[in-house]
């Protein structure tokens, strides 16, 4: 089976005008169009039957993309995985704005809301996420993880993490229990 990606229009040319000069020099001004449109091919085939393809298909698309590296590919349901390469366009189009941001953060399932620091006189090119949790499994050290990989990718490079605050309004058990504690103070902190 031959690849169309790496088909060269010489390859293609009958032996009757092979050895023409201008026939040769023709087909070699037009390759790099025809390989930019093979290349785009799969995007013609692929794209529309999203909905459709199974969990597989939509691995290896995931893969040619550069997606499948992502900590937030193994964590994303099929509905998920749909969703990020329906998007992954417009993301890398946009990456480095918050933009980006906001629907990377719609990729963890939770509700997000950026603040930032022009809306409440912080330290310039800072912002701070806040993510709510309605139902579901909540954040879990993977989704912190992935969090921060699409923090670090989508984010404007001059922009700065100054919070990160994380709540739930699902319902439990308090238990209390009596504990003796001096001078325990823990900060977490994003670090570029």
């Amino acid at each position: 089976m031959i690849e169309i990606g790496g088909v060269s229009l010489l390859d293609l040319l009958p032996e009757s005008i092979a050895d023409d000069a201008e026939v040769r020099a023709i087909s070699l001004a037009l390759d790099p169009e025809v390989r930019a449109v093979a290349a785009a091919l799969w995007q013609a085939v692929v794209w529309p039957a999203l909905d459709d393809a199974a969990e597989p298909v939509l691995d290896e698309v995931a893969r040619g993309l550069g997606l499948q590296e992502l900590q937030l590919w193994d964590l994303a349901s099929i509905d998920g995985k749909r969703a990020i390469l329906r998007g992954c366009m417009a993301w890398r189009k946009r990456s480095g704005t918050l933009y980006a941001l906001r629907h990377a953060v719609e990729l963890l399932e939770v509700e997000g809301k950026i603040v930032e620091w022009w809306e409440e006189s912080a330290a310039p090119f800072t912002y701070r996420l806040r993510l709510v949790v309605t139902g579901g499994p909540g954040l879990t050290l993977k989704h912190f993880l992935a969090l921060d990989e699409l923090v670090r990718r989508f984010t404007p490079t001059r922009a700065q993490l100054s919070e990160l605050a994380a709540e739930a309004d699902s319902s439990g058990r308090v238990l209390l229990y009596p504990a003796l504690t001096v001078a325990h103070f823990t900060e977490i902190g994003h670090y570029p």
